[in-house]
């Protein structure tokens, strides 16, 4: 899914799953200068926030020209791994 924001508005990356056990949800984004690195988002920084947690909806606040790239949401729970881009 490609988006495209402007500078100062949110967004929100979608990153849905179903699964018995409920499954856990963990967000990357790719490095821009290695696309093969995955760096994990610091979900401590009040601008990412998983809205709802346990459908992974991620939201960015006031996007800015650093926060272009690829997101990757890493669905897991104790059966089962699945990556979403």
């Amino acid at each position: 899914m490609k988006l495209t924001v402007k500078l100062g508005d949110d967004v929100i990356l979608p990153c849905v799953a179903q699964g018995h056990p409920l499954p856990t949800y963990s967000w990357y984004r790719e490095n821009r200068e290695d696309r093969t690195n995955l760096r994990a988002l610091d979900l401590s920084n009040p601008r990412y926030k998983i809205l709802v947690e346990k459908a992974g909806l991620l939201k960015i606040s006031n996007i800015r020209l650093e926060d272009e790239g690829k997101y990757l949401c890493w669905i897991n729970n104790t059966l089962e791994r699945i990556q979403y881009r």
